[in-house]
């Protein structure tokens, strides 16, 4: 399934990037809070965290290590996913929701 990334934070380079050609329309706050979650998980499990969307409007929160990093610990990285995940379901869940009416142009959605 292909992945549009919206956000990835780097614990190696302390950088976090936003995509901000295909998703500059999104309110600052939410930005500023996906760029906040994104990088303090980089910075919590010491590797790359990525934040984005599959083709079919779902978002995905993507842990991954520098290939050289023989530190990284992938059990944690999958339990910080799952703890990302479940702590922020409700911003998660408006990013589907837009993207979904905004990219896909999905309609008839009901709103919760």
């Amino acid at each position: 399934m292909e992945k549009t990334i919206l956000c990835a934070a780097s614990f190696y380079n302390h950088k976090c990037y936003f995509n901000s050609d295909d998703f500059s329309v999104l309110p600052p706050d939410v930005k500023n809070e996906v760029k906040a979650v994104a990088s303090a998980t980089a910075e919590k499990v010491r590797a790359i965290v990525s934040i984005g969307f599959y083709e079919d409007g779902s978002v995905f929160v993507n842990i991954q290590a520098d290939e050289k990093d023989m530190d990284f610990d992938e059990i944690a990285a999958k339990y910080e996913t799952e703890k990302v995940t479940k702590s922020r379901k409700k911003l998660l869940n408006a990013l589907t929701l837009w993207y979904k009416v905004t990219k896909l142009g999905a309609s008839g959605i009901a709103i919760k």
